[in-house]
Order: structure tokens, then C-alpha cells, then sequence
């Protein structure tokens, strides 16, 4: 909720930030934003150098098209002891699960596009997952449907904090 890093930070910084969501981002604060034109498309703008993107979007960046998808299943929301450890709305959010929007978007730009250069995502999709040792989350099937669709060159995603190549 409070915007201080990014204004003292990001807003520093000689670029534009793009941000593909995760989990255990503030998806209450994150859905207050509108979309506006960014670029050929509509991003989020969080601040004046810092977008968002809006989940299954289809954006040129640097003249690559990047297809994107936000969202991540959380596999801390629960302690070992099967006690709660995230509080719903104030450290998670069900909006950080892939929905079938945010797939329906995706699959309408595929149609559209046919292949992109990038898919930029947060999860990484059902076989990622499994290679690299997680189990698949619902929000990783949701994206499956998505990688099956399209061709890409090359997809990255973050929510694993791996810097691996998987072939």
C-alpha cells in the first residue's frame, strides 16, 4: 500500500519498469489501477515510469511482442502444522491465482498474433514446475493452456527464484 519505495526507487531509475505480477503482490491496490495506452496496448500505470501488465495482453517491448500472464498459486499460505500463516487481503490474495479472464484474453490474442517472440509469466506452467521439483499448482494447468497454444522463442518466468535454463 505504500508507494514510497517505488517513487524513491524505481521512479530513480533511467527506464520504464514493466511488471508481470506474482504472487503476494497487494492485488486489492492493484485492481484500483485503470488501464491506459501502453503503446499498441492498455498496461496498468502504477507510477510514471512503473506499468503493469494487464494478464494474456500481447505487448511490443523493444520490438519484441511479449505475451504476458500474471498470477501464481502461493504454496506458503499454510504452516507446516496446517495452521494459516497468510492473512487473506492483507498478505495474499485469491486474485493472484490465473482465471479463465486472464486465459480467454491470452487465447484471443494467440488468435490474433499466432507467435510471439517472449512469454513473460510468474508461474511457469505444469512442466516447469515438475522440472524443476514443484508440484503443479492450479494456476499452472491454467497457463498450460495457454503454452499449448502459441509459439514463442523463448519464455521467462520468476516465481521459482531460479536462474536456470530449461530446454
Amino acid at each position: 500500500k505504500d508507494y514510497k519505495f517505488i517513487k524513491e526507487k524505481w521512479e530513480a531509475l533511467p527506464f520504464t519498469t514493466f511488471v508481470i505480477f506474482g504472487n503476494h503482490e497487494n492485488y486489492d491496490v492493484i485492481d484500483e489501477r485503470l488501464p491506459i495506452a501502453f503503446g499498441s496496448s492498455i498496461a496498468l500505470r502504477i507510477s510514471d515510469s512503473v506499468y503493469g501488465a494487464i494478464s494474456g495482453e500481447v505487448y511490443d517491448l523493444n520490438g519484441k511482442t511479449c505475451l504476458c500472464v500474471n498470477g501464481a498459486n502461493s504454496h506458503d499460505i499454510f504452516n507446516a502444522d496446517g495452521t494459516r500463516r497468510r492473512i487473506e487481503h492483507e498478505s495474499w490474495w485469491p486474485q493472484e491465482e490465473i482465471n479463465d479472464t486472464a486465459i480467454i484474453r491470452a487465447l484471443n490474442n494467440i488468435a490474433i498474433y499466432k507467435e510471439v517472440d517472449y512469454v513473460l509469466t510468474h508461474t511457469g506452467g505444469s512442466r516447469i514446475a515438475s522440472a524443476l521439483g514443484f508440484s503443479p499448482t492450479p494456476s499452472d494447468t491454467q497457463l498450460d493452456r495457454v503454452l499449448e497454444n502459441v509459439k514463442f522463442d523463448k519464455h521467462y518466468c520468476g516465481h521459482y527464484h531460479k536462474d536456470v535454463n530449461i530446454d
